[in-house]
């Protein structure tokens, strides 16, 4: 929650709780207690697997024991992720695409929302514009008067129509892939 929105901020993973000293991520940006990522065989960063199109993934193992520090060393102490992609097919060239496209909409239909006239009414009764003092009364009178006269002329605001939007998102993935026996990329 302390990243809000940002979609940079990358997430605090832990798979045996925390081993090292607390505080080194702020002050070296490195989180000792973070485990060691691999990809396809080759040691990668939390940056890389989170931008990684999930789509190619084929598998993820989480390695938490013992047997993790024995394969990876002692880089494996706050456990393993083992991510391993699909491989490319033999033969010719291939070229894959893949869209999406959403739409978000509010449903908004089970709010029940005052309008000016009840607000300056439910006011009224709660005992808003009441007062002990003779000096305060005069400006809370004014304050009445004046809210009632914009009533009056119509000023309202349709609040559910303030803080949302429709969402519009879309995301696209372009992979070319092929080889032969020898040599495969993607």
């Amino acid at each position: 929650n302390e990243a809000g929105s940002d979609p940079n901020h990358l997430p605090d993973l832990e798979i045996r709780g925390k081993s090292s000293i607390v505080g080194l991520k702020e002050q070296y940006n490195v989180d000792p207690n973070q485990p060691l990522f691999i990809l396809d065989g080759f040691e990668t960063s939390l940056q890389t697997i989170m931008d990684l199109d999930m789509d190619r993934v084929a598998s993820i193992t989480i390695l938490k024991d013992a047997a993790s520090t024995a394969i990876y060393g002692s880089k494996a102490a706050n456990g393993v992720v083992v991510v391993e992609t699909v491989k490319p097919e033999q033969g010719k060239l291939r070229v894959t695409y893949s869209g999406n496209f959403n739409i978000q909409m509010p449903d908004l239909s089970s709010y029940k929302l005052m309008n000016s006239e009840e607000k300056l009414r439910f006011e009224v009764l709660s005992g808003y514009y009441k007062s002990t003092g003779a000096s305060n009364y005069m400006q809370l009178q004014e304050l009445y008067n004046k809210r009632l006269a914009d009533v009056r002329t119509g000023v309202n605001t349709y609040w559910l129509g303030e803080p949302v939007r429709i969402g519009l998102n879309h995301r696209h993935s372009l992979y070319a892939e092929g080889g032969d026996e020898n040599m495969r990329y993607g």
